[in-house]
């Protein structure tokens, strides 16, 4: 998510900025039985998460994993859900559009 926040900031500063395209997946929201054309809201705070998880070391990290992801069945397809909700929050400064491709 640190990562999605520092390309935001990066656009702010673009004076001339036509477009932030965000590629997600269609499996951002694989929890769901159906997904709609929508931003979900997070399941986590992700503030929270990231000062939580921040100090910690990898291996710590790993080793409560699922309890953070849930219901989802790995961290990629969370943290693009997390992603989707940052890019989001953002769109009444930038031009923003999330692209969920499917694997074909």
């Amino acid at each position: 998510m640190r990562e999605t926040k520092t390309i935001i900031k990066l656009c702010k500063d673009m004076r001339h900025l036509k477009a932030l395209v965000y590629v997600s997946t269609a499996y951002s929201q694989c929890p769901l039985q159906e997904v709609e054309e929508r931003v979900y809201p997070p399941t986590t705070d992700v503030e929270e998460l990231i000062q939580k998880l921040d100090p910690m070391s990898l291996e710590d990290v790993s080793k409560i994993e699922t309890s953070i992801v849930g219901k989802w069945p790995n961290t990629y397809t969370f943290t693009k859900a997390l992603a989707e909700h940052v890019i989001n929050g953002c769109s009444h400064e930038l031009p923003v559009a999330i692209f969920r491709p499917s694997i074909s």
